[in-house]
C-alpha cells in the first residue's frame, strides 16, 4: 500500500468511527439521563406518537378525577344543607302534633307552636337562598331543567332528575297517557230485610280498619255517610256520587274492603273489595313504570317523574326540557358517554308540598293549613315535603356513591395502565442503555486512538525525506 500526504484514508475512516461512536455515545448519554428511551422524534416516531396520545390521555384522566372529586365536594355541600333542613321539618312535625293535642293544648300554645312553624319556613327558604358551591347556587332552582309546553296543566309535579342533552337544546317528551288512574271504588248496595235488624260492617283502607253499624233498612246514602265518619281513621271516603265510596289514594296500592262482620237479619252481607287503577302511559314510546298517578321512565338519556293530576284524562301531552342541570364532565373524552347531568329542583316552601294536599307556605300564619285552623292537614303537607328533601338527598347519595366514587375507581385503575403501557413505549430500559453506553464509550475510547494512530501513521513519509 502507498504513502499519499494529501489524503489520509485510513484517519478519514477513523474519524468517520469516531463521529458515529460520539453520535451513539451521547444517546446513551441523553437516554439514561432522561430515563426515556425516546426523547426526540427521531427516536422513535411512530412511537412518538401513540405516546404522545397516552401521555394526553393520561393528563385527561387526572383531570377526570378531579372533576369527580370536585362533584363529590359539590354534593356533599348540598346534603349538608339538606340534613339541616330535614331536621327543621322533623321539628315542625312535633309541632303540628302538639298543635292537635286539643285536649290539652290551649290558643296561646298553639299560637307559640305557629310563631315557631313561622321561624322554621323562613329557616328553610333562607338555607335555599344561601347553599351554594363557590358562585353556584344548589337549592333555589337554578340548577334545574326549564320544562315548556301545552300539556303542563295535567301534571301536579314535573321532576326531572337526569338529562342527557347531547349537544342538543332541547329534549322533547311525547307522554300518550292510554288509561288515567282510579282511586278504590265500591258500590254501596242498600240493605234488604227487617228493619229492626242492625248490621255491623268493618270498613278497611289505607289508614287501617274502622266499624260502623246501620240498619239493615238503611238508604245508600245513610250507609255512605256513616262510613265517611269514620273516613279519618280508614282512608275511605265518601264519592262524588251519592252510592259510592273511594280511597283517598290512586292506584293499585290502594284499596277498600268492606266485610259483614255482624248481620242480624242475615240479609245484607257485601264481603267484597277492590282496588284502585295506575296511569297506563308510554313517553317517547317507552312503557312507563307506574304507581298511581305516577309515571316514571329511566333511561341512558332521562331519569323522569311525572305525577298526573287526578283530572287528567287519557291524551297526548308534549313537554319539553331547554338545557338547565348541573352538567359533569367525568371522562377524558368530551361526548354524551362520559358526562352526567342531573337537576335539582327548587326547595322554596312554595315548592314543598304538593297540589292535591297543599304547600308549605300555607302553614304560614293565617293560611289555609296553619296550626289553628287544621293541623291535621299540617302534619299531611310536612309530611309530603320530609319525603321530598329525603328522595333527593337518595337521589344525590346514590349519584355520588353509584357514579362518582366508582367513576375515580376505575379511573385510577385506567391510569395505573396506560402509565403502565406508555411506559414501555416511552421510558428507557435502564439495564440494556447502561450496556450500550460501555460499548459506545469503549468504541469512543477506541476509535479516539486508532485516529491518532492513522495521523501518526502519515509521518513515515518523512523518513523518506530525510
Amino acid at each position: 500500500m502507498g504513502l499519499r500526504i494529501n489524503h489520509n484514508a485510513e484517519a478519514m475512516q477513523a474519524m468517520h468511527s469516531l463521529r458515529k461512536n460520539n453520535l451513539g455515545l451521547a444517546k446513551s448519554l441523553q437516554k439514561l439521563s432522561t430515563g426515556y428511551r425516546i426523547n426526540v422524534a427521531a427516536d422513535g416516531p411512530a412511537a412518538l406518537v401513540i405516546s404522545e396520545q397516552l401521555r394526553a390521555q393520561i393528563t385527561g384522566l387526572h383531570q377526570a378525577i378531579e372533576n369527580s372529586e370536585q362533584a363529590i365536594n359539590l354534593i356533599t355541600t348540598a346534603e349538608g344543607a339538606l340534613i339541616e333542613m330535614n331536621d327543621i321539618l322533623k321539628s315542625m312535625r312535633s309541632l303540628g302534633l302538639h298543635a292537635a293535642n286539643e285536649g290539652t293544648v290551649d290558643a296561646d300554645q298553639i299560637a307559640a307552636d305557629q310563631a315557631q312553624v313561622d321561624s322554621a319556613i323562613r329557616s328553610i327558604d333562607r338555607i335555599v337562598n344561601t347553599t351554594k358551591y363557590a358562585k353556584k347556587y344548589l337549592l333555589n332552582g337554578t340548577q334545574d331543567y326549564q320544562v315548556n309546553g301545552a300539556g303542563l296543566a295535567a301534571f301536579q309535579e314535573i321532576d326531572l332528575e337526569r338529562v342527557n342533552f347531547a349537544g342538543q337544546a332541547e329534549v322533547t317528551f311525547s307522554i300518550n297517557v292510554s288509561t288515567r288512574a282510579y282511586q278504590a271504588t265500591a258500590l254501596i248496595s242498600t240493605a234488604a230485610g227487617n228493619a229492626l235488624s242492625t248490621i255491623t260492617l268493618a270498613i278497611t283502607g289505607n289508614k287501617g280498619t274502622d266499624y260502623v253499624s246501620v240498619a239493615a233498612d238503611s238508604t245508600q246514602t245513610e250507609i255512605v255517610t256513616a262510613i265517611q265518619s269514620v273516613s279519618a281513621n280508614t282512608g275511605v271516603y265518601s264519592g262524588a256520587v251519592a252510592n259510592v265510596v273511594v280511597s283517598e289514594g290512586y292506584g293499585t296500592d290502594s284499596f277498600i274492603r268492606i266485610k259483614t262482620i255482624r248481620d242480624d237479619s242475615g240479609a245484607y252481607t257485601p264481603g267484597y273489595s277492590c282496588l284502585g287503577a295506575n296511569t297506563v302511559a308510554q313517553v317517547n314510546g317507552q312503557q312507563a313504570n307506574s304507581n298511581g298517578l305516577e309515571l316514571r321512565v329511566d333511561s341512558s338519556a332521562y331519569s323522569v317523574k311525572f305525577t298526573m293530576t287526578t283530572a287528567a284524562a287519557p291524551a297526548m301531552f308534549n313537554l319539553s326540557a331547554a338545557e338547565g342541570g348541573m352538567n359533569f364532565q367525568l371522562g377524558d373524552y368530551v361526548n354524551p358517554n362520559e358526562q352526567e347531568n342531573i337537576g335539582i329542583r327548587s326547595l322554596h316552601s312554595s315548592n314543598l308540598g304538593s297540589k292535591l294536599l297543599g304547600f308549605m307556605t300555607e302553614l304560614r300564619t293565617g293560611g289555609k293549613y296553619d296550626l289553628a285552623k287544621d293541623p291535621s292537614q299540617s302534619v299531611r303537607v310536612i309530611d309530603k315535603a320530609i319525603d321530598q328533601v329525603s328522595t333527593l338527598r337518595a337521589r344525590l347519595g346514590a349519584f355520588q356513591k353509584n357514579s362518582l366514587q366508582p367513576n375515580i375507581n376505575s379511573l385510577e385503575v385506567s391510569i395505573e395502565n396506560i402509565t403502565a403501557s406508555e411506559s414501555r413505549i416511552r421510558d428507557a430500559n435502564m439495564a440494556y442503555e447502561t450496556t450500550i453506553y460501555t460499548r459506545n464509550q469503549i468504541l469512543v475510547q477506541s476509535s479516539t486512538a486508532i485516529l491518532g494512530q492513522a495521523n501518526l501513521a502519515a509521518q513515515n513519509i518523512l523518513t523518506l525525506l530525510g
